[in-house]
């Protein structure tokens, strides 16, 4: 199974009518690495992957900035407006990338190290 099958596969269970991927949507491969993750993100939001595929990905810079949606009912008409705005930015050190190993550990066996930063 190719990626773009893959894709097509998970899009295509929930009944929408969503688009397929295809190879001639992107111009490189690291376009279609960035329409992965934001599927991925959008298909497992709520389920605390993404905090793992960050650190996999380890692309912790580039989720410091959050955006978030207002939505408002404008009391004239009845409508509601959608305005995007940034909250305060997320603090990412590489040191994240990896968890401190515990003091204990280290006690243990004198050869091991601990991980950058920590």
């Amino acid at each position: 199974m190719t990626a773009f099958q893959a894709v097509a596969k998970v899009r295509g269970r929930g009944g929408l009518a969503l688009p397929a991927l295809t190879a001639a949507d992107y111009a490189s491969n690291a376009e279609f690495m960035t329409a992965i993750r934001r599927e991925r993100m959008a298909e497992l939001a709520f389920e605390d992957h993404r905090f793992w595929d960050i650190r996999r990905w380890m692309i912790g810079p580039e989720t410091t900035v959050i955006r978030r949606t207002r939505i408002v009912k404008d009391p004239a008409t009845g409508k509601y407006v959608y305005s995007d705005y940034e909250t305060n930015d997320r603090l990412w050190e590489d040191r994240m990338y990896l968890y401190p190993i515990p003091t204990t550990e280290l006690n243990k066996n004198p050869k091991l190290k601990q991980n950058p930063g920590w």
